[in-house]
C-alpha cells in the first residue's frame, strides 16, 4: 500500500512541475498593416495605418533598404535610392508626401519601397512597406 501511495504522490509532483502557466505578456499594438498611395497636384501621398507613433521619419525608395534601416539608425543606404518624405501623424495615421519631380529623378519603374521608423514612449519600430503599383513614370531621357 505504501508503494502505491508513493507512486501516486510522485505522479502528482511530476504533473504539477510540467503544467503550463498562461503567459502574462501584454499584446503590442498592430502597426503598419495598410498602405495606400495617391497622386494629386504633382505630389505623391502615402498613408500608413495604423501608425500610433510620433517622432516618425519616412523615405520612398527605388530599391529595398537593407538591415541598415533601423529605429536607432533611420537612414537608408544610398544604394536604395531613397528620397525623404514630408511626414505628419495624427491619431493612428501616418501621411507622408513628396513632389513627383523629386521621384522622377530616381526614375522608378516598379512599385516603390517605403521605409518608415517612429516611436512613442517605450514603443518604437521601423518597417519597410511596398506600394501596390508604380507611382511615377520614368523621366524622359
Amino acid at each position: 500500500m505504501r508503494v502505491v501511495i508513493a507512486v501516486a504522490l510522485a505522479g502528482l509532483v511530476v504533473a504539477a512541475c510540467g503544467s503550463v502557466v498562461p503567459s502574462t505578456v501584454s499584446t503590442l499594438p498592430q502597426i503598419a498593416t495598410s498602405i495606400s498611395t495617391s497622386i494629386a497636384d504633382r505630389k505623391l501621398t502615402i498613408a500608413v495605418t495604423p501608425w500610433p507613433l510620433d517622432a516618425t521619419v519616412a523615405f520612398a525608395c527605388v530599391d529595398k533598404p537593407g538591415k541598415e534601416f533601423t529605429v536607432d539608425h533611420p537612414i537608408p543606404a544610398a544604394v536604395a535610392q531613397c528620397v525623404p518624405l514630408d511626414v505628419t501623424t495624427a491619431g493612428d495615421r501616418l501621411v507622408a508626401s513628396v513632389g513627383t519631380d523629386k521621384l522622377a529623378l530616381l526614375r522608378p519603374t516598379r512599385p516603390l519601397y517605403v521605409a518608415v521608423a517612429g516611436s512613442r514612449g517605450s514603443i518604437s519600430t521601423s518597417t519597410i512597406l511596398t506600394t501596390a503599383f508604380p507611382v511615377v513614370s520614368p523621366a524622359p531621357s
